[in-house]
């Protein structure tokens, strides 16, 4: 499954306002700083589990190679963002996603 949103109309302090919101398992759990971008991915992410996928709480965290995963589900994702745009695929197999403008 895969999903290209157009984040132009949402300004950072609501994408940061949400993320604060969201349960924090769901947060990297690496201790990463993330960016916006990369926040409004994981909102985007979150959506997609709960509507099409049924998935309520999950945990995700990063690979050595900074790849993040899922601690507990046996879905892989792939984020990119570029610009305006957030692409995100979901698949039962790997899965590599790129958005470039």
């Amino acid at each position: 499954m895969v999903f290209l949103i157009d984040s132009s109309g949402l300004s950072s302090d609501t994408i940061e306002a949400l993320y604060a919101r969201i349960d924090s398992n769901f947060k990297d759990k690496s201790g990463r700083v993330l960016n916006v971008e990369t926040k409004c991915g994981r909102l985007l992410l979150r959506y997609a589990l709960s509507k099409y996928y049924s998935f309520d709480t999950f945990a995700v965290n990063s690979a050595s190679d900074d790849k993040p995963y899922f601690e507990d589900i046996k879905l892989h994702f792939s984020i990119s963002h570029s610009g305006k745009y957030v692409l995100l695929g979901i698949s039962d197999e790997e899965i590599g996603c790129d958005v470039q403008i």
